[in-house]
C-alpha cells in the first residue's frame, strides 16, 4: 500500500516537521526536496515505537541507497529526489 504524506509541505530552513501515519510494516521511503540546501537535510523515520533512521543524512541515504537500487536517484544544484529502501520494518 502506498500512502502519500506531506504533499506540497514547504519547510523553512532549519526547522523541522513531522508527518504521522500508523502503519504496521516499511519499506520504502520517496523524497523529493527542492531547495539550494536541499543535501543538508536529516531524515528520521520511526515506526511505532522503533526508529530505524535517525537524523541521518539525506545526500548519506541518497549514494547509499543507489548502490542497491540500480540509480533511482536524480540530483541537481537545486532539488534532489529519491526512493530509499529500508528494507522490511
Amino acid at each position: 500500500m502506498l500512502v502519500t504524506l506531506g504533499t506540497n509541505q514547504t519547510i523553512a530552513a532549519n526547522s523541522t516537521a513531522t508527518f504521522q501515519y500508523s502503519p504496521t510494516s516499511f519499506q520504502k521511503l520517496f523524497l523529493r526536496l527542492e531547495d539550494a540546501d536541499w543535501a543538508d537535510a536529516k531524515i528520521t523515520v520511526q515506526v511505532g515505537s522503533t526508529t530505524i533512521c535517525n537524523g541521518a543524512s539525506v545526500l548519506g541515504l541518497l549514494y547509499y541507497s543507489s548502490l542497491g537500487c540500480n540509480n533511482n536517484t536524480n540530483l541537481s544544484g537545486t532539488a534532489g529526489g529519491c526512493a530509499i529502501d529500508f528494507g522490511s520494518h
